[in-house]
């Protein structure tokens, strides 16, 4: 059968990569320029980066959404 977008989660959030462009749960675009275990290092603006929770990414966006934004 498919998966349901509550089954996929883990398995994009497993695979996240830097260079990745991704939606958090909170609706903040941002770029990946870090990952860990857990974490994931973001960039939401120039000179601005932020350490948040692999699980609280919603989305993987198409490359190129967040220099477009």
């Amino acid at each position: 059968p498919p998966l349901s977008l509550h089954d996929a989660l883990p398995i994009f959030v497993a695979a996240l990569q830097v260079g990745d462009e991704v939606l958090t749960a909170g609706g903040i675009l941002a770029k990946v320029t870090g990952v860990s275990e857990h974490y994931a290092v973001v960039q939401i603006s120039d000179n601005t980066k932020i350490k948040i929770q692999k699980a609280s990414v919603s989305a993987v966006v198409p490359k190129g959404t967040y220099d477009e934004a």
